[in-house]
C-alpha cells in the first residue's frame, strides 16, 4: 500500500513539478546519509563566524537582502521565504519557503544553512553533495573566501561529499 502511494506522489510530481508541494505530496527524498557529518562539519563556522541577528524583522531584512542579491538570483532565480519565531522548537528548521529559527540559534551561519535548504529540490537528500554545495556557495559569497575555505576543509576531513558532478 505504501509503495503504491509513493509511486503515485512521485508520479504527480514529475507530471507537474512546479506545483506547490505540501510536506505530504513531497517525493520521496534520497537517504540523508551524511547529515551527522555535516553537523559536524559546519562547527567550525561557530568559531569563525560569530555574528547573531537577534530579532525576527532583521533575520527577515538579513534573508530578503540575501535573496535580492544580483548573484543569488542569476543562480536560484527569485525566492521570497519567509522567517518565523521558532517557539517551541530544539533546532531552526526550513520546509518550502517557510525558514523557523529559536532564539538560540540566530546565527547567520545557521540562517545560511537554512536558506540552503530551501533551495535544495524534493528529491534530493536534506544533507546530500547539492545542498552542502549551495552551503558552501553561500558562505563563500556572504562570508568571504576565507570563511568558505575553514568550511571547505572541514568537508573533506569530515568526508563531505560537496561537489556537483554533471
Amino acid at each position: 500500500m505504501i509503495r503504491i502511494e509513493k509511486r503515485v506522489l512521485i508520479r504527480r510530481w514529475r507530471d507537474d513539478p512546479s506545483a506547490p508541494l505540501t510536506r505530504r505530496d513531497d517525493p520521496p527524498r534520497e537517504r540523508d546519509h551524511q547529515r551527522s557529518r555535516l553537523y559536524a562539519a559546519e562547527t567550525v563556522l561557530a568559531t569563525v563566524s560569530r555574528r547573531r541577528i537577534e530579532t525576527i524583522p532583521d533575520l527577515q531584512n538579513y534573508v530578503d537582502e540575501l535573496c535580492g542579491e544580483q548573484w543569488f538570483q542569476r543562480r536560484w532565480g527569485s525566492h521570497h521565504l519567509v522567517v518565523r519565531d521558532g517557539r517551541g522548537r530544539r533546532r531552526a528548521g526550513a520546509i518550502g519557503n517557510i525558514i523557523r529559527m529559536p532564539r538560540h540559534a540566530r546565527f547567520e551561519w545557521v540562517v545560511l544553512h537554512e536558506v540552503a535548504h530551501t533551495l535544495t529540490p524534493a528529491p534530493l537528500a536534506w544533507h546530500g553533495s547539492y545542498f552542502a554545495n549551495v552551503y558552501r556557495e553561500l558562505v563563500r559569497l556572504r562570508l568571504g573566501k576565507a570563511v568558505a575555505h575553514e568550511l571547505e576543509v572541514s568537508f573533506r576531513v569530515h568526508r563531505i561529499a560537496h561537489t556537483l558532478r554533471c
